[in-house]
């Protein structure tokens, strides 16, 4: 079973709640999250819960899943993400004691950081991870850093080729 950390555009996608993707974009988006090989990875102080569930309507399908899977072990991952502060001090947000000092990270969007951190946190542990994405450009400019850190991007809609 593979280990996914999932962006929140993925499952806003798959729920509808993007109206520029396409229809196939919906379609891999909702494929892929359904997939029952997928384990998925959260943070055990459910941030990333947290952000899905804002962008969900309660009683949604995609809602409903995400309760039924939250509660499988067999579906999930925790892992433990320890904040600190930015190793720069001109930069602001959330910053994970797992993320390097990197140029490229303090500009990353910074509500993107758990994911990434989340991702890192397996990779650490040589444990194979990907970092998923439907809709957000930000993940295309540090695609090289992924797999310098040994985390698998899959792009559903392929942004990073072209738009949505």
């Amino acid at each position: 079973m593979s280990l996914e950390v999932v962006d929140t555009n993925v499952w806003a996608v798959a729920n509808g709640q993007h109206p520029e993707a396409t229809q196939q974009c919906v379609h891999e988006c909702i494929t892929f999250l359904f997939d029952r090989n997928k384990k998925f990875v959260f943070d055990s102080d459910f941030k990333i819960l947290t952000e899905y569930r804002s962008v969900m309507p309660i009683g949604s399908t995609m809602n409903r899943f995400l309760n039924e899977i939250q509660k499988n072990p067999a579906r999930v991952e925790w892992v433990d993400l320890e904040k600190t502060d930015p190793p720069n001090e001109q930069k602001d947000g959330d910053w994970y004691s797992v993320l390097p000092n990197s140029d490229d990270l303090f500009t990353f969007d910074k509500s993107d950081r758990k994911f990434l951190a989340a991702a890192l946190a397996i990779a650490l542990r040589q444990i194979p991870v990907s970092l998923v994405n439907a809709s957000d450009s930000d993940w295309c400019e540090i695609v090289n850093f992924l797999a310098a850190n040994n985390i698998t991007f899959k792009d559903l809609c392929e942004l990073c080729n072209s738009s949505i």
